[in-house]
């Protein structure tokens, strides 16, 4: 049996892919497609008609990779931030189970963070120690506390780079009073964060989706996906060396960025904001702290959480 979850963010729809198979449960192969959801703005809390076309342009060129494939597939959409959080958001739901006949879930912020920890942890699979986990979408960020692999606490804040790059229009490359202006803003909202930190000292944070894969691709250099034999599902990253990333983009103009190996144009446009995003997480942990990567979160959380449902 052939699987497929489309992992429907506020920027890109990711495509999961997994067969079932004498050799057990293993993920094929992944595709990802810019949907931009948050074009035409966030913040009147309406999808714009863009988004719509967008949206259905997306999920048309995902199951046209599916058919390209080959194969039967059992497929699900899961749906995040931009569509629980729009007016509109379960008519594009809707929409998009008419055209398509694909059945689409919009999931709470709990149920985000707790499909995007079941998916990290399991590229992480001797975390022991209380560690952060920590997803950064286009729409929300998703932070989840746990230790011995269990859940202590749990948050998801409407602080993704989507809906940040519309609150701050950054120039290009971005002003030193912008740098400040969001810090600030960021330290404000994820006060019940810092909390957190300050009372459990977590000394691991781990980072999963696009902006953490980014980083990671031009650290390496590499672009390996779910599915290939150069693929690694977690790596830590050097201190220094990701400081000196985050100078570099910091000054950097995103016609520069798009000519970076493994940058993709969608991500030129939020990988600063995400830089910054991280940052300010990572001055509020503990010294020391080790940062890692996980290229497994929500879409592979919710592929496992499906199987194991269908043989409960």
């Amino acid at each position: 049996m052939n699987y497929a979850v489309i992992d429907m963010g506020t920027n890109v729809f990711g495509l999961l892919m997994a067969e079932d198979g004498p050799e057990g449960f293993r993920f094929r192969g992944e595709y990802k497609v810019a949907a931009r959801l948050g074009d035409g703005g966030l913040a009147s809390g309406q999808l714009s008609e863009q988004a719509f076309a967008s949206a259905a342009r997306a999920f048309e060129q995902i199951l046209g990779h599916l058919q390209a494939c080959g194969g039967t597939w059992q497929i699900v959409g899961v749906a995040t931030s931009a569509f629980r959080e729009a007016a509109n958001g379960e008519a594009l739901q809707a929409f998009l189970v008419e055209r398509f006949g694909v059945p689409v879930h919009i999931v709470s912020g709990d149920q985000e963070a707790l499909l995007i920890a079941k998916g990290i942890l399991s590229a992480h699979p001797d975390v022991s120690e209380t560690a952060l986990l920590m997803d950064i979408g286009g729409g929300s960020n998703e932070f989840i506390l746990v230790r011995d692999e269990k859940i202590l606490w749990k948050r998801s804040f409407p602080l993704g780079m989507a809906r940040m790059l519309e609150r701050f229009v950054p120039a290009d490359p971005i002003a030193p009073e912008t740098v400040a202006a969001f810090q600030t803003y960021c330290k404000e909202q994820l006060r019940p964060l810092q909390e957190v930190i300050v009372r459990e000292q977590p000394r691991l944070l781990i980072g999963s989706s696009g902006s953490f894969e980014t980083f990671r691709d031009l650290l390496t250099g590499t672009r390996a996906a779910v599915g290939q034999p150069d693929f690694v599902p977690a790596m830590t990253f050097e201190t220094e060396t990701l400081r000196a990333l985050f100078a570099r983009l910091l000054v950097s103009r995103r016609e520069e960025r798009v000519q970076w190996p493994c940058m993709t144009h969608v991500r030129a446009d939020f990988i600063v904001l995400a830089a910054l995003f991280t940052d300010c997480v990572w001055g509020m942990m503990p010294a020391g702290t080790v940062i890692k990567q996980s290229s497994y979160s929500l879409k592979e959380g919710a592929m496992m959480y499906w199987k194991e449902k269908q043989e409960a």
